[in-house]
């Protein structure tokens, strides 16, 4: 009986994995194939810093949302975020409602275009989290967030504050889930368990954006 269990088992998955990959658009292959190779390095004391994070209880709401950092680092994105995300707000007016610009010093912005955007400024990846919480809190369903990762220490282990982690750790202990696309590490975001997608090469950040902005307002 157990040998026959440990035949049919991984027959039993592998015939799950190819129905879901049949089933799956392009979109969502592509994105699935990235995640599946790029898991990412883990610092040292990454369950020490995921013990050490406090949990808020937040209430999980019904708004998907859309956050753009103006920070630096997406400037040489600027004009490919911008018409990817305008050509999602025409495809789906409603996506546009619930979407909002982080500035530098804690400012939000709910335009309804991203056309008018402005990049260049530091805008700390994590406080912009927290204002994101304090605008819709008991709202979000869950983030989609553009960032530079501007203000997260390269050391993690030694100069990270688990303190400044509470909202996204908070968030995926409620089941709010949380994508981020980033032109630095995907580590931070890995400590927190949120999706994360490095976006690297020029040629490719329209296709990235397109493919999880299809995912995730799906």
């Amino acid at each position: 009986m157990k040998k026959m269990t440990q035949i049919v088992l991984p027959c039993f998955y592998g015939v799950v994995l190819m129905l879901f990959l049949v089933s799956c658009d392009r979109a969502t292959l592509e994105s699935f194939i990235k995640r599946m190779s790029s898991p990412g390095e883990e610092p040292t004391n990454f369950t020490e810093i995921r013990a050490n994070i406090p949990i808020i209880p937040i209430q999980k709401g019904e708004l998907k949302i859309i956050a753009v950092s103006t920070g630096n680092g997406l400037n040489q994105f600027a004009q490919d975020i911008k018409k990817t995300l305008n050509k999602t707000f025409e495809q789906n007016p409603e996506s546009a409602e619930n979407f909002c610009v982080l500035h530098q010093g804690g400012r939000i912005d709910f335009p309804t275009t991203a056309k008018k955007i402005r990049f260049g400024e530091m805008v700390d990846a994590l406080d912009g989290l927290q204002q994101i919480n304090e605008h819709y809190s008991g709202k979000i369903q869950s983030i989609l967030y553009l960032t530079d990762n501007a203000n997260i220490p390269d050391d993690l282990d030694n100069e990270l504050d688990p303190e400044t982690l509470i909202v996204p750790f908070s968030w995926k202990k409620s089941n709010i889930n949380l994508t981020v696309l980033t032109t630095k590490s995907c580590v931070p975001w890995n400590i927190v368990e949120a999706t994360c997608i490095s976006l690297e090469d020029v040629n490719k950040v329209v296709t990235q954006l397109e493919n999880e902005l299809n995912i995730f307002l799906k």
